[in-house]
C-alpha cells in the first residue's frame, strides 16, 4: 500500500475490494491525484478494519483506485488522510520511517499553536486568524398576538375539547336557579406544531485579513469550546472578501455551540465564489 499523508480517502483496486467482499456504499468525491489529474467518485466501500498489528482504525472509507498509470503489481492501494487524521505523523523519508501518535481529538485545543506555523502577520487581530465564526437560526419563531398562528405555517393540527355534559344542580340548595336546556358547545383550539430550527454560517475576516487571499479551517464545538466529532470546513477567502454565508447548514450541527478556527494555510483556494468557497471536509480534519 502506497502511504499517502495528502489524499483524503484511502483507496484499492476493485478487484481487490471484490475480493475482499468489502460492502458497497453510495459516495461523493472529486480526487485530484499527483498527477494533477481530477476525477469524480460516486461510489465506494467500507474497510471493516485497516492497519498492522500495533495500529488499526475501524470502519474506513475505501474508494476505486483507478490510476492507469500504474498497474496492480505496482501497489494494491493508497492509505490516506481517512486513516492518519487520528494520529500525529512524523516521517524520516531517508530512513523510509513513520512514527506515530495518538492525536488529541479534541481539535480546537492545539489551535493556537497549529495557527502560528504560519508567522505573526495576523497576530493584531482580536480572533485567531482574523475570522470569527456566527453560527444563527434563520427560522426562529417571532412574536406572535396570544391564540394566533403564523400565516406560513403550512400545517395547523388542531385539538377538540369536550365541554362537560350539563347536569341539573340540586334545587333544593340554591333557590331560585334554572338549569340550562342545552350542553356547552365544544371549543376547538389550534395548535401550531413547531418547526424544526435551520441554521447557517456567516464567516467574516477583520479588515487586516482583506489584503491577501488564504483558507482557514473552522470546526463546531460544544458550550465548554470543545471540538465535536463531526466535519470540519474549508473556508477560502479572495483578495478583499470580508464574508462568506454558508445557508441551510445541516442539521447534524445542531448541538454545536459555535465554530473556531482550527488552522490555515496562506495559499487561497483559486476561482472560487460566494459559497462554493466553503467546503465540507470529508471527514473529521
Amino acid at each position: 500500500m502506497h502511504m499517502d499523508l495528502g489524499a483524503p480517502s484511502s483507496m484499492l483496486w476493485p478487484e481487490l475490494s471484490r475480493k475482499f467482499k468489502l460492502p458497497k456504499i453510495p459516495a461523493k468525491f472529486s480526487l485530484v491525484d499527483e498527477y494533477g489529474s481530477r476525477r469524480q467518485v460516486a461510489i465506494g466501500n467500507i474497510a471493516g478494519l485497516v492497519g498492522t498489528k500495533k495500529i488499526e482504525a475501524s470502519a474506513i472509507v475505501v474508494i476505486p483506485y483507478a490510476d492507469k498509470r500504474l498497474e496492480h503489481e505496482d501497489l494494491d492501494g493508497v492509505i490516506g488522510q481517512n486513516f492518519w487524521s487520528k494520529y500525529n505523523v512524523t516521517v524520516n523519508w531517508h530512513q523510509k520511517k513513520f512514527w506515530l501518535q495518538d492525536r488529541n481529538p479534541d481539535l480546537a485545543a492545539n489551535a493556537a499553536a497549529r495557527l502560528s506555523r504560519w508567522g505573526s502577520d495576523l497576530d493584531s487581530c482580536e480572533n485567531p486568524a482574523c475570522v470569527v465564526v456566527t453560527m444563527k437560526v434563520d427560522n426562529a419563531p417571532t412574536s406572535q398576538a396570544p391564540g394566533t398562528v403564523p400565516a406560513n405555517d403550512p400545517v395547523v393540527p388542531t385539538q377538540t375539547i369536550e365541554a362537560p355534559p350539563a347536569t341539573a344542580p340540586d334545587s333544593t340548595n340554591l333557590p331560585g336557579f334554572t338549569a340550562p336546556t342545552t350542553a356547552p358547545t365544544a371549543v376547538a383550539i389550534a395548535v401550531a406544531a413547531p418547526a424544526d430550527p435551520q441554521y447557517s454560517l456567516t464567516i467574516e475576516r477583520e479588515h487586516h485579513g482583506l489584503e491577501f487571499a488564504y483558507d482557514v479551517v473552522v470546526a463546531a464545538v460544544d458550550e465548554n469550546g470543545k471540538s465535536l466529532a463531526l466535519p470540519t470546513f474549508l473556508v477560502s477567502f479572495q483578495t478583499g472578501v470580508k464574508s462568506l454565508s454558508l445557508p441551510a447548514l445541516s442539521p447534524t450541527y445542531a448541538d454545536a455551540a459555535g465554530f473556531v478556527v482550527i488552522d490555515m494555510t496562506p495559499i487561497g483556494t483559486l476561482g472560487c465564489q460566494g459559497a462554493k468557497c466553503i467546503y465540507k471536509q470529508s471527514v473529521q480534519w
